[in-house]
Formats: structure tokens, sequence, C-alpha cells
């Protein structure tokens, strides 16, 4: 026992110094002296005394305890040496020209004993400063009052641990008693004390105590890994740690804790004599987090000292254990020195050469061995004198550097301190290798022994040369080995970063690297060679394979030299070398095409996939109901749900599971809810099994409702099970209802639409036929004209005659094509209005002059007024104003009996808009009148009224349509009232606008034009048909105009590039011609190199009359478009036009 607490004391130091609490022990003798036996930095500081050395010196009581007051101070000393027994006191500390410090504590006499300066109390204190609490106290005394409880219970809890760990023997029983009084004490749910094994790489939960309740974890913490420096780390230089919140820890620490139900934890560093740090105190937490743990305050600082003071305690106990160890190793010496002597003859035996050096006493002597040359008689007694003195006596100058530092006398038992024997090889002053040995003795002594290996080292040599030869023929196979590998070779070492050490020559190619930039790509991560995306993944799984298995396979994508990636396959091994290194060996095969392949193979398979999901959810998006069946067995497994959720076969008396062809008989037969319609066989599994066998995987069925007529219809779509080989039926039923109704609408439209068509080809058939006599008949008239004109060349007036009738006769076939070529533009909407001035007077002198004849031919009287015309020059289209009336005015002729009377009325009315007229054109007959029928359908194209008066009149039919057509285009309208046998009045509504003075200028100026001839301008006519050609040269000979003719595009462009610059005026093209058309010629021309080719005009003449013709004409570089046949005033306003810009 005695032994036991003496170990205790002598290593109680560390405790002392350690607590944050006053603890001291000292004599006290009757006059007041004390002798302080122990005392900690702590009591130190708040003394602001330093006992001495040792913490040990001679001091009055009175010296430490005075603060002015000499009775209170006596009166506490009296107390001391007289009390036996335990004493709680709060007492001032004076310090000199400072405020007195205020400790409170527990003294405690321990028995009375005797020495030669008298009778002593044997005294312990433990005491806390106070000073603070103090100054607050005297702020609010009820607060003070409970301050000084707790710091008595504190420090009577202190107290309480101090006696059971020193007042003992040490113990495993005292241990946990001090565990559970700290852990009930400091209310938490387990103490934990943890140690460094004997080896220092691991520690064990050496001791555990547990509230009531909480999971006993000591099992689970043995042989946990433990390095000093990354303990030391942990807690730091305050030697503790907290975490109020196990969850802010990394994971791995987290979900460890968190498995012993662990919430909050406190560390405190266990030390030993050394300062190193060899385990740990641990208080945890279990039911609830400790937040007031990370805050100032006394149960922080409770926690802080209940560490420390169990922390070194478990030191003080492994010291004692360290202490017993070290004991039992001292007799191991004793009897190993014994043995020392007979292993010392046995070495001399051995060796050439054995030397005794006691480093403790600085001795050396030669106790063996007599075969060394040059030994002197006399050996130095100091080892380092003889170990200089042999190394110039023995040792080659080319290997004393090593020599000196091997037999260096102040490293010597640091570089022992792990082994026994440490070897050095030299060369002597002879030449011949020796050995040179030392080999720990205990107790500081080191035997020096030294031995020839002469024969070893030729042995060696041989050796080295074979294993040479040897691995020249392994290095020589591995090559051949790794070429014939159908990929690379590499070889990491396992540094943390799989550093590259080797790659094949092949694997270099593979990377678009040179061989001569190898050293460029070894000695670098092999994570630079692998694709960005992949190298976090790669890591991992090296990681974690070279972890659990010595093999690997890995897939990933490697980046060549100019940035582009290949996949690759790496097949690699691991290799633990005798020394522990780490490497890996790995075949890397280029699956670059595969992979890829295998990529897009997979895309296409999810690509199929979703697109069947889609399909199938297009399927299902409208459907009622669906579900899936197996045909093959015919059973209907899973009841069956419409799109609401509500349960169909239970709505029906029905419920799965139940047969296919049961479910649709009794839905048909038994309960009538349906009645198929079509197909009834297909509701029966043999049908649908027969259906597939056929190839068809799609079985339609309709029902109709009897309570609504509502319609149904059920595809069945089907498939085989490729596992099981059953036929899998899904099924879906959509509400068509809507669709039959649908179908029939469209079936009624459809027939509508026939019957519409046979009406419209009826319509166009009497057209035809109508229109093959309308052409005829003029036809006819020209044909015959000219047969008697030229009967009659003699008669002269006879033939002026037969030209007359010929010229009527031809603007009516003419007409008859315009109107058919308008309605075609119109129905097309590819008529363009045009917007030009022109004079309602001069349109109605020329409406006059166009009908003339027909009026006078039918002895009709025309009567003219107008109403309010303020403004007769307006902006619009003339010539489709003039045809519209043109049109109407003809109808009145034609319809009107002979002798009638017909009205035309032109009224002017203000608009709003300035610049704006509305104009109304009246044409009023006593005719034959219309139908109220007739007028509903009066615009329609090719509409005529069946009336015997009217049959052999001539006309299309579309003349109306047209001009009605032409009023729209031009915001107007057109109205009409008619009565049968009574006359019709058409009236026409149309906005035009006023033309100013200039633009009325320009068109008397035009017009003046007119009667100017041509002479002195030259122009080119290309026409292939030589009687067109005919024609147009010697209308403008008439006109006084120089003409030559080319007879296609490609002569035409010879012509022009042969003659000078300037030498045509105008060129007239037709487009259809063999060899060049119009377009290609006019193309040639605009592109020469000379300037009357880009500006001399060019002006299309051609029968293709539409809108697209026009504008190919001008993409071509035409100037302008005439459709034949020609209108000579047209003609004769572009040459005027022209050659007056010109």
């Amino acid at each position: 026992m005695r032994r036991a607490k003496e170990e205790v004391y002598a290593s109680g130091d560390a405790l002392f110094e350690n607590l944050l609490c006053g603890l001291a022990q000292f004599r006290l003798y009757s006059d007041g002296s004390i002798y302080v036996e122990r005392i900690n930095p702590e009591a130190i500081r708040i003394f602001g005394k330093e006992p001495g050395e040792n913490n040990r010196a001679e001091v009055n009581i009175r010296e430490l305890l005075n603060y002015g007051n000499q009775d209170e101070t006596d009166k506490l000393v009296h107390m001391l040496i007289e009390k036996e027994g335990r004493l709680t006191f709060e007492y001032p500390i004076a310090r000199s020209g400072e405020e007195p410090t205020w400790i409170t504590g527990v003294v405690q006499c321990l028995g009375l004993d005797t020495d030669e300066k008298g009778t002593f109390a044997n005294e312990q204190v433990s005491f806390m400063n106070i000073t603070a609490t103090r100054s607050k106290l005297e702020q609010a005394l009820q607060a003070e009052e409970a301050g000084r409880v707790e710091r008595e219970r504190n420090a009577e809890f202190f107290f309480d641990v101090f006696n059971r760990l020193y007042e003992t023997a040490a113990g495993t029983e005292d241990v946990d008693n001090v565990l559970s009084l700290v852990g009930k004490y400091l209310d938490v749910d387990r103490v934990c004390v943890y140690e460094e094994e004997l080896d220092e790489a691991f520690c064990n939960n050496t001791y555990e105590w547990c509230a009531e309740g909480i999971l006993k974890a000591k099992g689970s913490r043995q042989h946990l890994p433990f390095k000093r420096s990354f303990a030391q780390k942990i807690v730091g230089d305050a030697g503790y740690a907290f975490c109020a919140d196990v969850r802010v820890l990394p994971e791995e620490s987290r979900t460890y804790l968190e498995k012993v139900g662990c919430r909050s934890l406190f560390l405190c560093g266990i030390y030993n004599s050394e300062k190193d740090i060899v385990g740990y105190i641990g208080l945890e937490s279990c039911k609830r987090c400790r937040p007031e743990w990370e805050k100032e305050g006394s149960e922080r600082e409770m926690v802080i000292h209940a560490g420390h003071l169990l922390a070194n305690y478990i030191g003080k106990i492994r010291n004692i254990a360290h202490n017993a160890l070290y004991r039992r190793r001292l007799l191991e010496t004793e009897r190993r020195v014994d043995a020392q002597t007979e292993a010392i003859a046995a070495l001399g035996k051995a060796y050439m050469a054995v030397f005794r050096c006691d480093l403790s006493k600085n001795t050396a002597e030669l106790v063996a061995g007599d075969r060394m040359d040059r030994v002197p008689d006399e050996v130095p007694k100091i080892p380092q004198e003889l170990f200089d003195s042999f190394i110039e006596r023995q040792v080659s100058v080319l290997y004393r550097e090593e020599m000196y530092a091997f037999l260096d006398t102040d490293t010597m038992l640091e570089r022992m301190k792990n082994t026994t024997m440490l070897n050095h090889d030299y060369q002597s002053l002879t030449g011949r290798w020796i050995r040179s040995s030392l080999i720990y003795g205990g107790d500081e002594v080191i035997l020096f022994a030294v031995n020839s290996i002469e024969d070893e080292r030729q042995e060696e040599r041989e050796y080295q040369r074979q294993l040479k030869e040897v691995r020249r023929r392994e290095n020589l196979q591995l090559k051949t080995i790794m070429d014939s590998i159908p990929g690379g070779f590499k070889i990491t070492r396992d540094d943390g970063h799989f550093t590259l050490e080797y790659m094949s020559p092949r694997l270099i190619e593979m990377l678009g690297y040179s061989l001569e930039e190898e050293q460029e790509i070894l000695n670098r991560h092999i994570t630079n060679y692998i694709h960005p995306e992949d190298r976090l993944r790669v890591y991992e799984e090296i990681v974690s394979q070279s972890r659990n298995a010595d093999s690997m396979y890995l897939k990933y994508r490697m980046l060549r030299k100019d940035g582009s990636s290949f996949w690759i396959e790496d097949i690699g091994h691991k290799v633990v070398f005798d020394d522990g290194e780490v490497k890996h060996y790995s075949v890397i095969l280029d699956v670059d095409e595969a992979e890829r392949h295998s990529i897009a193979l997979q895309k296409a398979n999810q690509t199929v996939v979703r697109e069947r999901r889609q399909y199938r959810d297009a399927l299902t998006k409208n459907a009622l109901w669906h579900f899936q069946f197996d045909v093959t067995d015919g059973i209907i497994r899973e009841d069956i749900v419409d799109v609401q959720g509500v349960n169909y076969m239970r709505n029906v008396g029905l419920k799965a599971p139940i047969a296919f062809d049961e479910f649709f008989g009794k839905m048909c037969c038994e309960r009538e809810e349906v009645l198929a319609v079509d197909n009834p066989e297909a509701l029966r599994t043999q049908y649908l099994l027969q259906s597939f066998e056929e190839g068809r995987t799609n079985v339609e069925v309709e029902f109709c409702k009897h309570q609504d007529n509502t319609y149904y219809r059920t595809n069945t779509l089907l498939s085989k099970d490729e596992e099981t080989g059953h036929i899998i039926g899904f099924v879906l039923c959509r509400d068509i209802t809507e669709q039959r109704r649908e179908e029939e609408r469209a079936k009624q439209a459809l027939k509508d639409a026939y019957e519409a068509a046979n009406y419209a080809n009826r319509a166009k058939t009497d057209f035809l036929s109508k229109m093959s006599h309308d052409i005829r008949t003029p036809m006819n008239a020209i044909m015959g004209m000219t047969q008697i004109a030229m009967e009659n060349l003699s008669d002269k007036e006879h033939v002026r005659d037969c030209l007359n009738k010929i010229v009527t006769s031809s603007d009516h076939l003419l007409g008859l094509i315009n109107e058919v070529l308008d309605m075609s533009r119109v129905e097309s909407g590819k008529m363009v209005l045009k917007e030009e001035p022109f004079n309602l007077r001069e349109m109605m002198n020329h409406l006059l002059d166009m009908t003339k004849s027909g009026l006078d031919d039918h002895e009709h009287t025309l009567t003219i007024h107008t109403v309010d015309v303020g403004h007769e020059n307006v902006i619009g289209d003339g010539l489709r104003m003039e045809q519209i009336l043109v049109n109407i005015l003809n109808n009145a002729i034609k319809y009107t009996p002979n002798g009638g009377q017909i009205d035309i009325c032109i009224r002017e009315k203000i608009t709003p808009q300035p610049g704006i007229g509305y104009y109304e054109f009246s044409i009023a007959d006593n005719g034959i009148g219309m139908s109220e029928a007739f007028q509903n359908i009066l615009f329609e194209p090719f509409s005529r009224e069946e009336d015997d008066r009217i049959n052999k009149i001539q006309g299309t039919g579309l003349g109306m349509a047209i001009a009605k057509n032409i009023i729209q285009m031009m915001n107007g309208d057109i109205r009409v009232e008619s009565k049968v046998g009574e006359g019709s009045r058409f009236t026409v509504y149309v906005y035009l606008r006023y033309a100013n003075r200039e633009e009325r200028r320009m068109d008397d100026h035009r017009e003046k034009q007119k009667a100017v001839r041509f002479e002195g301008k030259r122009l080119l006519v290309v026409e292939d048909n030589t009687l067109n050609r005919e024609i147009i040269c010697k209308i403008l000979e008439l006109r006084g105009l120089t003409v030559e003719e080319a007879v296609n595009g490609k002569e035409a462009v010879e012509m022009f590039a042969e003659h000078p610059e300037g030498y045509y005026d105008m060129i007239l093209m037709d487009i259809q011609m063999p060899v060049m058309n119009g377009h290609e010629a006019t193309r040639a021309i605009r592109e020469m190199d000379c300037p009357s080719a880009k500006r001399i005009p060019i002006i299309a003449m051609t029968a293709n009359a539409f809108v697209e013709d026009v504008q190919a004409s001008k993409d071509a570089g035409m100037n302008e478009h005439l459709a034949k046949p020609l209108d000579m005033r047209k003609l004769t306003d572009v040459l005027m036009y022209y050659f007056d810009k010109k």
C-alpha cells in the first residue's frame, strides 16, 4: 500500500499542474510556519508566491494569508493548527498594491506528526479564486449565496474525487467508481477512457461507465487506430476539445458516433511523463445535445476540470504500470548480463574483434577476438577515442566519413532506440570488405564487433551478376509480352495520387505522344490523362477496389495529347513488395469503338423504351379504361379501374380474377350492358390467339350502349412475352361517340361536296359547250369575211366592210378570252390593280366609242347625266373601271329588245376623308329583266339564266363575276335591281382618289405626245413566229420607226454585240423562242460590258399574261411586259414613255 501511494505521489505532479483549481499539501507548525510539500501552478498564481524549486519551500502562513487584519489571520492559523478533520473556508489573500484575492475551498488535517522542527499538522487544501464572484456577489447577495453553494459543491466534488484517487492504491474498482461519480455529477450519459497500446499504433477503450438505459460501447471500441500527432491535433494546445453537436462532424466520424447514440462529446488528452498524448478521457451526452459546453461558464469549467483530473489519474496509473514493466525488464536485463559473458565469448569466435563500450561510464575495452590486423597493444579506454583510432588504423579513406557517422557516440543510443543491432560495411586499408556491428547490451552498453565479409561480398557480386542476367532475360520476356498485348501497359504507385511510373510504347502511342516525350508523361498523376467527367469516379473506384481486392477492372475515357478522348478498359493487379510499397500493374485495352457503339445502342434502347412509353401514354391518354392480361391463359387477374379511379368491374357487378371470355360474355349477353356492333368473335381469346398467329397485332371491336346510344371501341394490342412465350394483350376502351358523329358529318359533307363537284362539272361542261359556240361565232365571221375579202379584192368598199367586221369579231373573240383569263386571275388571287390618273369624261367617251355600234344595231336610246361631279380627274385602275362599265352596258344593250331606253348616271358624294371621292355609276335599262332566283346567283362564275329569249345571245357567264370581284378589290360594291319584263338597274359604288395638278399635267403631256411620230428611232424586234414578226414590224414602221429583226434570242444577242454603242434605242423581245428564250437573251445583254447594255429598254411581248409571268420578265432584266395580242395604244404609250425618258 505504502509503495503504491509513494508511486502515486511521485507521479502526481502532472495532476497538480493541469488542474484549474488551487491544490496544495503542506506541513503546518505551531508557530505558523509551513513547509509546502506540493503546490500546483494555479495555487501559485492565486497566492502570487513562488515556493521555490520543485514547489517546496518554507514560508510562514501568516505571510500568505495576511491581508492587513492580524487578528483574523491568527484566528485562521489557530483553527488550522488545532482543528482536525475538514474545514471549509473563504478567505482573502493580500497582494502588495492590489486588491485582495478571495479564495474559497476545503482544508483537511490528515494527522499530526513530528520532525526536527517540532510537531506539525499534515494539511491538504483545495481552493478556487472567487474574486470576480465576490465582486458580483456584492451587487446581488442572493446570486452570491447560490454561487457560493455551487462552488462549495464543486470543491467537495473535486475533494471527493481527489481523495478517491490519491488516498487509496490505484485499482480498476477505484476508476469505475470515479467514472460513475463524475458522470452522475456532470449529468453525462457515458464516461470512457481510451489508452494507447504499447505499440503506439492503436488504442483501446479500457474503462467505461454508462448511465442507466445507455448502450455500452466498450466492446466495439477496441484496437482503434491511434496516432499521437493526430490525437494532439484534435485536443489542441489546451489539451481538450468540445463538440456540442456531432452532426457537424465529417461523415465518417458522425456516423460512428451516431451509431452508439452519442450526440455531444468532450475529449481530454491523457499524457505520459514525457508530455506525449497517450489517450483520451471522453464525456458523452446521448439523450440531448449540450450547446452550453461551447459557452464560457461554470458548467464548461467543471467539465474541463473533471476531464483533467481523470486524465491525470489515468496517466498516473499508466506510469505505475509502465514502471512495473520497466522493473521486470531490469530483472530480465540482469539475467541477460549473466548470459552476456557467454555471448561475448561466442561473439569472439564469430568476429575478428569485439569491444565493450559503456556509454554511461564512458569506458571501452577489448573483450574478445585477436584476429584483427593492426590492433594496438593499448586500446583507448574512452569509446569515442577507441572508435576514432579504429577508423584511422583500419578504414579506407573512401569510407571514413561514413564510419565516423556510424560510430558517433552522441547519436548512437538514439539510433539504437528501436533496434538491438546496427551494421555498416566498409573497405579496410588492405582492400578487404569488413562489416562493423553495434550490438545493444542493455543499460547503455554497446558491443562493437568487426568481421570480414570478403567471401560474402564475392558471393554477392556473383549473385548480382546472375541477378542482372535474370532481370535482363525477364525484361526481354516482359517486353515481348507487352509488345504482344493488344493494347498498352502501365505501372502506377499507390501513393494516394497513383503516379505513373512506367508506360509501354504502345500506350504512349495510343495517347498521341512520341517515345521522346516519355519522360514528360511519367511521374505525373494518372488523373491527368483521364477525361474530366470520369476523374472523380475512376479515382474513387481505384481506391475502393485496391482496398478490397488485389485485382481491379475499370472502364473510362483517357485523353490524347490533342485533347480528344477514347474509351479504354483498365485491367489491373495490385502488387505489395517486401518493403511495403504497393504498385498497380495494368493492361490498357482500346475499346473506344465498341464502347461508343454500346453507348449508341444504349441510347437507342432508351429511345425505344421512351418511345414505347410515349406510345403507351398516347394510347391510354384518352382511354376510358385499360388493362393487361395473359391471352394464353385467358384470365383477367386485376380489377379494371377507369380514368377517374372508379372500379369499373365492381360497378357492373363483376370481380377479378375472371376469364376474358366470361367478362365480355356477361357484359354483352347476360347484362345486355353493350351490344357488339361489329366483329363479335374478337371478344374471345381463341380469336385473339389465332389473330396473333396470322400476324395481326391489333384487334378492334366497336360497341354501342343502348341507354344513351353511345359508341365505344376496344383495341386489343397483342405481343409475345419472350421469357414465358405467352401472348400478352393490352386492352384499351375509348368513347368514339363524337368520332362516329363526326364521321357521319364528314360523310354528309363528302356527299354534299360530291354533289357540288358534279354541279360544278356540269356548269363547266355547259360553259365549255357555250364557249365553243361563242368562240366559233366570231371565228366563223373572221374566216368568212376573210374569204369574202379575198374574193373581192377589186371592190375596195366591200373589202373595207369585210375588214371592219373582221376587227369587230376579233375584238369580241379577244374579249371572250380576256374574260376567261380575268376569271382565272381572280380565282387564283393574282389580279393586280394599277394606280394611275384617268379622266372620267374621257372614260365615258371611250365607253361610248366601244358600245356605239351595239347601240346603233339595236336602235337603243342612251342618256348620260352627271350629278355633283366636281372632280373628273381621279386616280385608280381606269382600264378595269372601264371594263366593268363596258360589261354592264353591253349586257344592257344585249338583253334589251330593239328600240329600248338605257340611262347612265354618274354621281359624286363628299367623304370625310380629304382627297377621296365617293362615286356612283348607275346603268338602267327597260329590258327583259331577271328573276329573283337568278339574281341570287348572278355574280357566280358561268351563271346564265335559262331563258329561250337569250339562248342565242353570246356570252361566257363570267362578266358579272369578274366585275364584282374587281369592285371588291377596289373596296367598292355593286348592287342590282331587276324585275322580269320591266328591266334592270346596276349601280357601282367606288372610292377614287383625286388626281393632283402634277399628275394631271403628266397625263395631259402624255396625251399630247400621242400624235408625235418616232422618226430616227431604231428598234430590234425579236420574234420566232414569222407572221407575228411581220405584223409588229409593219405597225412600227408605219409610226416612223426603223426596225431590224431577229428570229431567236441568240441571234438578238449577237446583233446587239456587233453594233456600236447606242445603235439600238429599244428591243421588243418575245419570251418563248427556240435556241435561246427571251429571258436568257435579256440576261446575256445585261451582262455585257458596255453602258448601253445596262440602260437600253427591253420590252417583253408574250402570250403569257399572268402575274408570275410579268414578275419573271422583270427578274430577267426586262423593263415592261406587253401581252399578246398587242394593244397598240399600250405599245404607243410604252414607246413614248421610254423615248421621252431617254
